[in-house]
């Protein structure tokens, strides 16, 4: 099916609510979302796991943990219509970084498939598995290899 992707820095109003609606909007015409979203703790992704589950969609996690250089470069040159890029997208970024660390996605949290990655090389194999209608990704864990799953 068709994916939505649904991301607050490029949301008109950049607001998390608007991001809720749109994705829910795009649930119920039955498509699949991406929130293309920070969410540096369980509160924060609370919002959207809630609004999946109501609709009967599977959760499904896809973590980049890239190191903090490669993360600050990425987001100093993005050039996509992100809010936070350049180096004031660096110091929100520098910001948020011990919220992600300290609140790590969980099963626990209705996530299906929890897929990390670290390298062009993985994140490029679930990419394609999506891509192929599969939910198996390339990095720690696939969709029936996750922890308690």
């Amino acid at each position: 099916g068709a994916f939505v992707v649904v991301c607050q820095d490029t949301v008109k109003g950049g607001k998390r609510e608007t991001c809720e609606k749109d994705a829910a909007a795009a649930l119920e015409r039955g498509a699949s979302v991406v929130i293309d979203r920070t969410h540096g703790t369980v509160e924060q992704r609370a919002h959207f796991c809630d609004i999946a589950k109501s609709r009967g969609a599977q959760l499904h996690a896809l973590v980049f943990d890239v190191p903090r250089d490669e993360c600050e470069r990425r987001v100093l040159h993005r050039d996509d219509g992100h809010k936070v890029s350049g180096q004031a997208g660096v110091e929100i970024m520098k910001k948020r970084a011990p919220d992600l660390r300290a609140n790590p996605i969980s099963p626990e949290e209705g996530f299906e498939c929890i897929t990390v990655v670290r390298d062009d090389a993985e994140v490029r194999a679930a990419l394609d598995a999506y891509s192929a209608g599969g939910a198996r990704g390339g990095g720690e864990y696939g969709a029936c290899d996750s922890p308690g799953h």
